[in-house]
């Protein structure tokens, strides 16, 4: 039937538990029992789908850097199973100048948000604060204008005293 492709494998969740890898290489028997699709990408070559009466696994011991290019075939095959159902305009914006693996990480992981209470706390804080600022550079203004005003005052009697000597 067309379950029975060797080419295809179950959909996987991107978001399934990845299991601890183990300390020596061990075969896998998720390509052994999956098909081709995803272990020819993973491994690099055609593998063929095992016959039912087959006593020896197919797939190679593989190595932790195998593992991990499995592991990404496999989201990589899900991602173009179940893409997207809608385009997210935030995330695309924040990954259109992104060039390195680490500013692609930083920017498609959403920023964090604040609980809308503790957001408006800090708000209030952050609006005393700059209040608070505004106050004090309108003092220092208002007693910088005063001294200029009493050291122009002093310039001009010093003229006057001079012109009258």
């Amino acid at each position: 039937g067309p379950g029975d492709s060797p080419y295809r494998s179950p959909p996987t969740s991107p978001l399934r538990a990845n299991p601890p890898p183990s300390p020596t290489p061990a075969p896998s028997a998720s390509l052994a029992t999956r098909g081709a699709s995803v272990g020819a990408v993973a491994a690099g070559a055609v593998v063929a789908a095992p016959a039912a009466g087959a006593t020896e696994p197919l797939t190679p011991l593989l190595t932790a850097s195998d593992r991990q290019f499995h592991r990404l075939a496999e989201l990589v095959v899900s991602g173009a199973r179940a893409p997207p159902a809608r385009v997210d305009p935030v995330l695309d914006r924040r990954l259109e100048h992104a060039t390195t693996l680490e500013e692609v990480a930083t920017a498609a992981v959403a920023p964090r948000r604040l609980p809308v209470a503790e957001s408006e706390e800090m708000m209030s804080e952050e609006m005393m604060s700059l209040r608070q600022e505004v106050d004090r550079l309108q003092a220092l203004a208002k007693d910088t204008e005063d001294k200029l005003h009493v050291e122009m005052g002093l310039r001009v009697k010093s003229d006057v005293f001079c012109v009258q000597t």
